[in-house]
């Protein structure tokens, strides 16, 4: 091993060692010179960014203070704060800039004075609008940050376009009015003098003045306005001017007609009311309904209108022929409604729609549609004769019919016409219910003849069925007789059914399938039931019991229903015997508790037949009854 050389290796690693430790050091050591450096120009930096920060804002205290406290109208300040400070006023804001060594901070805020001390008086154009020749709907204010007396005198300089030669004669402030009329003063046009006098107008206050209108001597829709409001304010004048565009309003656009609720109501003269409907203004100002156009189609009578009413004021009264134009003359305020009270004919408009025309004060139109009834009334007309049956007392009235609006739209019913043949030979009356109630009818008709309903009969969409009370004939009606009903609409259209009505008898059921013998010595026939299917009372007021084999004879002698005995004697097979009346109402089951016989019944057949009050019978099928 040659150890110099080694301990040669030794040395040489060692100083480089130590010249790379103290090549790191010297690194590091300027690496944190740098960054204390570094750290000293953002120190510097901050601070100057937080001295302009506090300028600025100072700038803005003090810019303020030259506003709210002397009302100055400059448009630019100056301040020194640590250095200089530049406060500028520019569209509505107060900008304040400052800057400080290498920093600057701008800032902002709303200007409480954005055109001046002119913003002392705060007017306010939302609601405007115009009332035939005058402006209205105007309110002015002192602003909040104005601590004197607003005064204003004069409105010169108010202008509109178009202007068509248009003065203003009068201009009124609370009760403050001020007349421009000859003489003395003349009428101004656009752009002329409105000077107060001794009239001016003072607002000392914070809460709402009203302008309550400027008056024209013609109507000023559609136009343009521009006013001006000359005042002073701390003994200095000043001027607001607000622009007013009405020359897209309509008062057309404002109305609301309500109509899903007409309908027509009885009068003097019969159907010839139309009701239900109401009108709504949407707008923030008052329209005026000036003039109306209704037209009924298909009139089908030459019914005049005679008058309308609005909110209980009747607005119109006289004799308007059908489409003729009337003058009505009708105020709606602001975001108002008001019931359409009635139209009122002369003579009854069934069946008619309409077509109204409401014509305003700015000379705009509203046409609306009012469809009251249906078309071809004859499909919306629902009759049900599935429960008709002749009368029981003396079978002369058919009863038991309804009719139904299945439409959404009203109908209405002028005329009948009812046919059959054989049996009876006039048609003489009827009983039929409508949106009014009961109408009874009297004819003398023939079969086929139509007959007149008189106002006619009138069935609304949302009322449901109504009763056909009865049809009634001159005489006794035939069992299975045939009938054909013809309705006849108001608008000519027809709804025709046949039907065959049933007898009470056809309401009787004697149901034998619970029949048995027993009870001692086998002598009772028990469990048959008597049951009504309809919808009238029934009265049975006489029975017939058969029975075979007839050997080893056989007497009736006691017979019991519904737990009281309705018959007691004694009578043999197939004798009518005149029981106590016995009541069945509609859908009662009532039982016959037995038949007593005077012997064994057993091994017999029975054939039952119940006799009804109005002549007719029901017979039982032939049954074998069980022994119990």
């Amino acid at each position: 091993m040659n150890l110099s050389r080694v301990t040669y290796r030794d040395e040489g690693f060692s100083l480089v060692a130590a010249l790379v430790i103290v090549l790191v050091l010297a690194i590091l050591g300027g690496a944190i010179l740098y960054i204390s450096a570094v750290n000293q120009g953002i120190k510097a930096q901050q601070i100057a960014s937080d001295r302009a920060f506090y300028a600025s804002h100072a700038g803005l205290e003090f810019g303020l203070g030259k506003i709210l406290k002397e009302h100055s109208e400059s448009s630019s300040f100056g301040i020194l704060f640590g250095g200089p400070v530049s406060i500028i006023r520019s569209n509505g804001k107060l900008n304040s800039s400052a800057t400080r060594y290498i920093a600057r901070e701008t800032h902002s805020i709303t200007d409480p004075f954005g055109g001046g001390s002119s913003d002392c008086l705060v007017v306010d154009v939302s609601d405007a609008f115009v009332f035939a020749k005058e402006l209205r709907g105007i309110t002015l204010r002192r602003n909040d940050m104005c601590t004197g007396r607003v005064i204003i005198t004069s409105m010169s300089g108010t202008s509109w376009s178009p202007d068509k030669g248009e003065k203003i004669t009068g201009i009124q402030f609370g009760g403050n009015v001020q007349e421009f009329s000859a003489p003395p003063a003349t009428p101004g046009g656009s752009g002329g003098e409105f000077d107060f006098g001794d009239r001016d107008y003072v607002i000392d206050n914070t809460g709402t003045h009203f302008l309550n209108f400027v008056r024209w001597n013609a109507f000023v829709y559609d136009h343009l306005f521009r006013l001006v409001f000359n005042f002073t304010y701390e003994g200095k004048s000043y001027s607001k001017t607000v622009t007013v565009n009405l020359t897209s309003y309509e008062e057309a656009d404002c109305l609301v007609w309500d109509t899903t609720s007409a309908r027509l109501s009885l009068g003097s003269a019969g159907w010839n009311r139309l009701t239900g409907t109401n009108i709504t203004n949407t707008c923030k100002f008052q329209i005026v309904l000036d003039r109306m156009n209704i037209i009924r189609s298909p009139a089908f009578s030459d019914a005049l209108l005679n008058s309308v009413s609005i909110g209980g004021a009747n607005i119109f009264s006289g004799a308007s022929l059908n489409g003729e134009e009337i003058d009505v003359n009708y105020l709606l305020g602001p975001l108002t409604s008001a019931n359409v009270d009635e139209f009122v004919f002369s003579d009854g408009v069934m069946g008619s729609n309409y077509d109204v025309a409401w014509i305003f004060s700015d000379r705009s139109s509203k046409l609306v549609s009012l469809p009251v009834f249906s078309s071809t009334e004859a499909n919306c007309l629902s009759v049900d004769t599935s429960t008709s049956k002749v009368e029981p007392t003396d079978k002369k009235n058919i009863l038991g019919i309804k009719v139904n609006n299945v439409c959404s739209g009203d109908i209405g019913i002028k005329g009948l016409r009812l046919s059959w043949s054989g049996g009876p030979s006039r048609f003489k009356g009827a009983k039929i219910y409508d949106a009014s109630g009961a109408n009874v009818y009297s004819w003398d008709a023939l079969s086929g003849e139509e007959v007149s309903l008189g106002r006619g009969l009138y069935l609304r969409n949302e009322e449901g069925a109504k009763d056909v009370e009865y049809l009634s004939l001159d005489s006794e009606i035939p069992t299975g007789t045939s009938f054909t009903l013809e309705f006849i609409m108001v608008d000519g259209t027809s709804q025709v059914v046949n039907f065959v009505p049933r007898f009470i008898s056809d309401e009787l059921e004697i149901n034998v399938d619970g029949g048995r013998i027993g009870d001692a010595d086998d002598r009772h026939l028990k469990g048959v039931t008597l049951r009504n299917k309809g919808g009238l009372s029934l009265v049975v007021d006489k029975l017939r019991i058969s029975w075979l084999p007839v050997a080893s004879p056989r007497l009736l002698g006691r017979v019991s229903i519904g737990g009281s005995i309705v018959w007691s004697g004694s009578v043999g097979t197939g004798v009518v015997i005149d029981i106590a009346d016995t009541t069945i109402i509609p859908f009662e089951v009532k039982p016959i508790d037995f038949f007593e016989f005077d012997g064994d019944m057993s091994g017999r057949s029975f054939v039952i037949e119940a006799l009804l009050s109005d002549g007719t019978s029901v017979i039982s099928r032939s049954f074998a009854p069980p022994d119990e």
